[in-house]
């Protein structure tokens, strides 16, 4: 009788833990859309939507290349998209400079014309970077993807030379929209960017379903900018700003000196990120590359989804800053980053769910990387979110006080790569790759961001 009592008495206690812990999720869950509800706005919900359809555009992607692709072609569409990406990050975060130099010195109502007029100077000098930019790179990346493509036939080397030539278009609307941002009118901006990652993910899988193959890539780009472009140009009216000389705010040689800094930072970033699958295909060949590419690009657009809130409110916090209001831009800070990492768990956890299911389809056979590989990327991604989040509030003062601290872990993310790539196994890298995020990146990224803070407090 004791002993049935006692088992009475253990089960009653387990179901009382069950009970409490349900009602603390409830609770959470309830705490959490309240929070929402108070704090969503237009920005943030425009900055959202663009980020979720960018999101969506991966696993769309991936049925469309699992369908018309082999896994070898597949391999070979990551190593075009990130080879290529040094092109399409060619201005180095001059585009985001430029938003945020509008941005902090922008005290009047948005007017598009005069706006644009007052800061003329600016973004003349900001467009002939970009494109100067652009050729050197183009003419570095041109015979370095012929080299690694030569062997794959003229169909590859064409749509690598496609893929690089799409980037000049897509460069042109990107930096006009964020001129927008940056003069005010965020919602806009972020409408015409989802209209961009829809038109360019309707027509590639048009280009793929005709039989273009990896040509739909930088095809798809071209045709849905060239179509964006106009619509942009007509309805702000750009065309009608001649140049002016009124930008006296900001010196030359500051803005030349933070582009440099810039420039480093996003060099050294590029080595982080897209010369990993160019190395897995490298060691491990075009099928595992191709595993490691949809890999890291889930990964990154879950990153992209997170940093919404705080690209959404980066004009606000400008403002917040050459107004003087540490109150404002720290509460919009502290929104940001916890709307991102909620964000980012609950996009984690659920990619996570949705790889499980379709990994034992058949047609997904040789297509995804281990649930432990993935796992892995999302822990060293979590963490750079953290640590570029910080490094975004510390941009907004117009200063980059991270170029060698990138460098230094650009390098050692990229020797991380060689090594354990070389001498041991992919799940030991991916390993290795977070635990090196955790133990190195984000301690000195934190540890510049204190310093850094301590001075404009």
């Amino acid at each position: 009788m004791d002993v049935i009592f006692q088992r009475y008495i253990i089960n009653f206690s387990i179901l009382e833990d069950l009970i409490s812990l349900k009602l603390f999720f409830i609770r959470y869950l309830v705490s959490m859309i309240n929070f929402f509800k108070q704090n969503i706005n237009s920005n943030l919900l425009s900055a959202l939507t663009f980020k979720g359809l960018s999101v969506l555009k991966g696993p769309a992607l991936l049925i469309m290349l699992v369908i018309f692709l082999t896994p070898e072609q597949q391999g070979y569409w990551y190593l075009i998209t990130n080879l290529g990406a040094l092109a399409f990050n060619a201005d180095f975060g001059s585009g985001l400079l430029t938003m945020q130099h509008i941005a902090n010195h922008t005290k009047s109502k948005f007017n598009a014309i005069e706006m644009r007029r007052n800061f003329s100077r600016l973004i003349s000098s900001s467009y002939k970077f970009l494109y100067t930019s652009l050729l050197i790179i183009s003419l570095l990346l041109i015979p370095t993807g012929y080299m690694l493509m030569n062997d794959q036939g003229y169909l590859t080397i064409y749509a690598w030379f496609f893929y690089l030539a799409s980037s000049v278009p897509v460069h042109f609307l990107l930096f006009e929209l964020y001129l927008l941002q940056g003069f005010g009118s965020i919602v806009q901006s972020y409408i015409f960017r989802s209209i961009f990652v829809v038109l360019s993910l309707i027509i590639c899988t048009l280009l793929l379903y005709s039989g273009m193959s990896l040509l739909s890539l930088g095809i798809s780009n071209i045709i849905a900018s060239l179509i964006v472009i106009p619509i942009v140009v007509r309805k702000f009216n750009y065309g009608k700003v001649r140049d002016s000389q009124s930008y006296p705010q900001i010196k030359t040689f500051i803005l030349t000196k933070t582009r440099v800094q810039y420039i480093t930072s996003w060099l050294a970033g590029y080595a982080m990120f897209f010369m990993i699958v160019p190395l897995v295909m490298y060691f491990n060949g075009p099928v595992v590359a191709g595993q490691i590419g949809l890999g890291l690009a889930l990964v990154k657009a879950i990153s992209a989804l997170s940093l919404a809130p705080m690209e959404s409110s980066l004009t606000l916090l400008g403002k917040a800053v050459g107004d003087k209001n540490k109150i404002q831009l720290m509460s919009y800070f502290k929104k940001s980053l916890l709307f991102g990492v909620l964000i980012f768990i609950l996009a984690a956890i659920s990619s996570i769910i949705l790889l499980e299911i379709i990994r034992d389809i058949p047609i997904f056979d040789k297509r995804l990387p281990s649930l432990l590989v993935y796992s892995a990327l999302l822990i060293a991604e979590f963490l750079y979110l953290i640590m570029n989040l910080l490094a975004k509030k510390v941009r907004i003062f117009l200063i980059e006080p991270y170029a060698i601290a990138n460098v230094f872990f650009g390098i050692s993310v990229f020797g991380n790569a060689i090594f354990w790539l070389a001498f041991f196994s992919l799940e030991i890298w991916s390993i290795m790759q977070a635990l090196l995020y955790l133990l190195v990146g984000l301690p000195l990224f934190y540890r510049i961001y204190s310093v850094t803070m301590k001075n404009f407090s």
